[in-house]
């Protein structure tokens, strides 16, 4: 069938320079642990870890001189975007290679009270914090890495996104050891939360970036359970209870159609420009973080017994035991987006496997989401990157929810509002696994 051809070999004539968008990430890290116990009963534990990372970040900016030289274009061509049409032609404006450092230096330290007031009993509190280092966006949609053309990218950059976390709970056995349960309430303080979303550049075009999400918080309860019921049967299961919600986030330069359609709220902010354009402040305040479902459940049960006297197989000890055993997964309702637009369904997948065990190999026989749930478990945005954008003009009066009513004008093709591309789960799927031991 030959070979598919590259494309410096289908357009020879054609230079093809090699991208200079890309990233380098340098990091080290040291830890440390201190345990005190104390009384005969109380044990305290303190652990910390110093990290520091370096991002080199390279990407592309306009380049003033040689834009400048362009037909059409002329001095302070660059504030004016990326072409310019001059005797029926299409002028691309001339980027150049831009290079940029950020540095992080953070300690995210833990602290554990562990009380242990029986062989059988243990109560803890702790509060960790957590840290997502910030960086530089590299890849940006229609624009330049420099946004308003004023020589620093400061405007491309997202600062850290933190975590305070908080739990208090318990672990116990019971029934000689036979049965165990956990449980733990807890507390999560998010801040600065790294989320994609859109902002204009210098000229109105919406660009994808990385926007730090002010304040968001999660509640949750967490319980598990494990029973050795018989010498030959197993039961678990675990069930998780969360509250997460946006208690601040606000987007103040959203130029993006669909953002401003599925926020459901704007308020106009003149950016105080002779360029016209104007902007929605947007407000996720109150909404629930996207992806995080208010329930979910794991659970399974199992028997295992030893197989009847065989002769030795493929050579190895022949010691077998059979077993079958089937769990449950189910996932509740969660929004795709911040906007809590776009929901996804709860969904139930029942996997079953049997099989033989022995001390150098396996056999097993499996059967994947077993009732054929068809449910969609994963979807993606997409009514943001196809929206209309709504640029302050005044040449339609579109009242706006959650503010004025203002004159806007629609530009681009119009696309559903709450649109989505949908992935569908794996079928029902059955098969059979062999594994050795060496």
């Amino acid at each position: 069938l030959g070979r598919a051809l590259t494309a410096q070999e289908m357009f020879p004539n054609v230079i093809v320079n090699p991208s200079p968008i890309g990233r380098d990430l340098d990091s080290w890290s040291a830890y440390g642990l201190v345990e005190w116990p104390f009384l005969d009963e109380w044990k305290l534990t303190a652990e910390a870890r110093i990290s520091r990372e370096t991002e080199i970040s390279r990407g592309w900016d306009c380049d003033p001189v040689a834009t400048a030289a362009q037909p059409g274009f002329g001095p302070g061509a660059c504030p004016r975007g990326p072409s310019s049409v001059s005797s029926d032609l299409i002028h691309q404006a001339i980027g150049m290679s831009r290079r940029d450092s950020h540095v992080e230096r953070f300690v995210t330290p833990r602290y554990t009270l562990e009380w242990t007031p029986n062989d059988t009993t243990l109560l803890y509190a702790s509060a960790g914090k957590a840290v997502k280092p910030g960086g530089t966006n590299v890849v940006v949609s229609g624009t330049w890495s420099d946004l308003d053309f004023d020589g620093d990218v400061e405007e491309n950059k997202f600062k850290r996104e933190t975590l305070w976390a908080y739990e208090i709970g318990t672990k116990k056995t019971w029934l000689d050891g036979k049965l165990r349960t956990n449980g733990a309430v807890f507390y999560q303080n998010y801040k600065g939360r790294q989320v994609s979303t859109q902002q204009p550049d210098c000229c109105g075009s919406s660009t994808s970036l990385i926007l730090n999400a002010g304040v968001s918080e999660v509640y949750g309860v967490e319980i598990d359970t494990l029973w050795h019921a018989t010498d030959h049967w197993t039961v678990s299961a675990a069930y998780t209870y969360l509250d997460a919600t946006y208690k601040e986030f606000i987007n103040p330069f959203s130029t993006s159609g669909g953002t401003n359609r599925e926020a459901n709220n704007c308020t106009p902010i003149d950016n105080d420009t002779d360029t016209a354009y104007d902007f929605c402040e947007i407000s996720f305040s109150g909404n629930q973080l996207e992806g995080i479902p208010e329930h979910s459940f794991v659970g399974s049960i199992g028997y295992r017994a030893p197989s009847a006297p065989t002769p030795d197989l493929f050579g190895f000890d022949s010691s077998l035991e059979w077993f079958i055993e089937s769990s449950v997964r189910h996932v509740g309702k969660r929004w795709q987006d911040e906007f809590n637009q776009i929901g996804l369904k709860s969904y139930t997948i029942t996997d079953l496997r049997v099989g033989l065990t022995a001390e150098k190999w396996e056999l097993l026989l499996y059967v994947d989401n077993l009732f054929d749930d068809d449910t969609v478990q994963q979807a993606e945005d997409m009514s943001s990157g196809l929206g209309r954008e709504l640029i302050w003009r005044g040449l339609v009066d579109i009242p706006i929810p959650g503010g004025d009513a203002a004159n806007f004008r629609t530009s681009g093709s119009p696309s559903p509002t709450g649109s989505a591309m949908a992935f569908l789960p794996d079928p029902l799927t059955f098969g059979m696994r062999i594994s050795v031991r060496y």
